[in-house]
């Protein structure tokens, strides 16, 4: 670590900003919403000096600043990674290759893909098979079928879905299980940073977690056969499943690996992204919550 005191004090005010930010309000509302902001002040103010600080160091006059465009596009280096912008002012497609980012319009609106998620949320828990099939229609008429058009043939491609584009399954849409290996990444700087995972920290084992069934959730049959189908290519990973798979445990294998492979529900929370949660055996573990690890 190249400045151990200045990392320790900055993990120090983004703890203290995370916690303020989950503080519950008395009922005195004046009074402790003004303490409030006036710590989010403090709390922000200190942030920039420390950042300041780090930033004087040699090779990190970048650190936290926003990528810049010709960073984030190498992130296309193994394909395209295409970008799902869904917003009330318009929909679009933003194609990042290593060459240019540019836009495909989508045909449809942000209440349009709100009604479509619901619909296909729904009709999964109901095995509405029919509805299950028009939802993948409209999904490759309006937003895969139109990208991989406008890329033409490939191998492989990355998508970065947002808002309720989230919920709906991309890649099995249509033909793009025959045309196109698909994966995807929550965001451009988390695909370049997992690619960047090489050395001792890579070569840790990879640990597999597979809740299969859990009180009031339908049961995932699948669960065993995804396991073997991964450990097939990764003899070596760490196995958490069924009963052992606890909140705690996995929290704990977490801390010995660089890289995880969930076989579970999830459940989303689009109007608050942090809340949303993977469900394991006995409590679900959130996004708040792995974003806290190291």
């Amino acid at each position: 670590m190249a400045a151990p005191e200045l990392a320790a004090r900055l993990s120090e005010v983004h703890d203290e900003m995370n916690f303020a930010e989950r503080m519950d309000l008395s009922d005195d509302h004046d009074l402790d919403w003004a303490r409030h902001l006036d710590q989010r002040h403090t709390m922000a103010r200190r942030r920039r000096e420390i950042l300041a600080e780090i930033r004087e160091l040699p090779g990190f006059a970048d650190f936290l600043r926003p990528p810049r465009c010709e960073t984030l596009r190498q992130a296309a280096e193994a394909g395209p990674v295409v970008v799902l912008n869904v917003s009330r002012y318009g929909c679009d497609a933003l194609i990042v290759t290593l060459d240019e980012v540019r836009a495909v319009p989508l045909g449809f609106s942000l209440p349009e893909a709100r009604r479509q998620a619901d619909r296909f949320a729904q009709a999964l828990r109901a095995k509405a098979v029919d509805e299950v099939d028009e939802g993948l229609r409209w999904l490759w008429e309006n937003v895969t079928g139109p990208v991989l058009t406008a890329l033409g043939p490939l191998s492989r491609i990355w998508w970065c879905p947002t808002g309720p584009l989230t919920l709906l399954p991309l890649h099995a849409a249509g033909s793009a299980l025959d045309l196109v290996v698909s994966s995807y990444t929550p965001t451009l700087r988390a695909l370049r940073h997992a690619r960047d995972q090489t050395g001792p920290k890579a070569a840790r084992r990879v640990l597999l977690v597979g809740v299969p069934a859990v009180p009031g959730e339908a049961a995932l049959t699948g669960v065993a056969r995804e396991l073997a189908a991964v450990r097939r290519h990764i003899p070596e990973s760490y196995e958490l499943k069924g009963d052992d798979a606890t909140h705690e445990r996995v929290l704990a294998a977490l801390e010995q690996g660089a890289w995880v492979h969930f076989a579970c529900h999830a459940e989303q929370e689009l109007a608050d992204p942090s809340r949303a949660r993977l469900i394991l055996r006995d409590r679900p573990l959130t996004v708040r919550e792995l974003a806290a690890r190291r």
